[in-house]
């Protein structure tokens, strides 16, 4: 008897949490993010964030520069999120981009017009897994190696990271890669090249510093 007052008391808290909290997060609280919905990978993040990047370049050890991306605002709906975001130039050009992730596009990009496009840089697609590709409309193939990597950057260590890898279709062995948080959003980018064929391997690289 006393076992099975026990279960009910938990069967009690248990829906009480899941009422409070709502059913999908607490779904991604306890299992992660869902694969097939790619608004659960999503950032909480808050209008009038400030992300700061180092920006630093193997070949030229000294050299740093720093960005600052502002989230200038976010659009939440049941099938769509939008970050709006300006930058102060690096990465990209000083300026307004934003990030939107659609459910029933199943697809996260990068747009430079606020609204999704078959032109937009495509940074992840449904299911958000390991072995997922995809191929741009410039013919370089796009893939997911982790959803949930471990990096540690100025701003903390995460361990949530999805990487997806970018591979060039007329470069060899130098991709970029994508680190995207599910906490922070984007953390971290790298680039490998070199100067000469079979040259020294250089990586150009961005990371989250702080966040304010």
């Amino acid at each position: 008897m006393k076992k099975i007052v026990r279960i009910s008391v938990i069967l009690i808290i248990s829906i009480s949490v899941l009422v409070s909290l709502g059913s999908c997060t607490l779904w991604k609280a306890i299992f992660g993010p869902d694969a097939n919905n790619i608004l659960d990978w999503m950032p909480d993040l808050k209008e009038g964030t400030k992300l700061t990047y180092k920006l630093t370049d193997t070949q030229s050890p000294t050299w740093s520069q720093t960005e600052i991306m502002t989230v200038n605002g976010v659009t939440k709906t049941d099938d769509k999120i939008t970050f709006q975001m300006y930058t102060n130039g690096g990465l990209f050009n000083a300026g307004n981009f934003w990030f939107i992730a659609s459910k029933t596009r199943s697809k996260f990009v990068v747009s430079f017009d606020s609204t999704m496009s078959d032109d937009d840089l495509i940074l992840a697609k449904q299911p958000v897994e390991e072995g997922t590709r995809w191929v741009d409309a410039g013919g370089d193939t796009w893939s997911i190696t982790q959803t949930a990597a471990k990096l540690d950057v100025g701003a903390g260590s995460f361990s949530d990271v999805v990487i997806i890898k970018h591979e060039y279709h007329v470069i060899v062995d130098q991709p970029d890669y994508f680190y995207w948080s599910v906490k922070q959003g984007w953390i971290r980018f790298e680039s490998n090249y070199r100067e000469d064929v079979g040259g020294t391997l250089y990586v150009y690289a961005s990371d989250l510093s702080s966040v304010d």
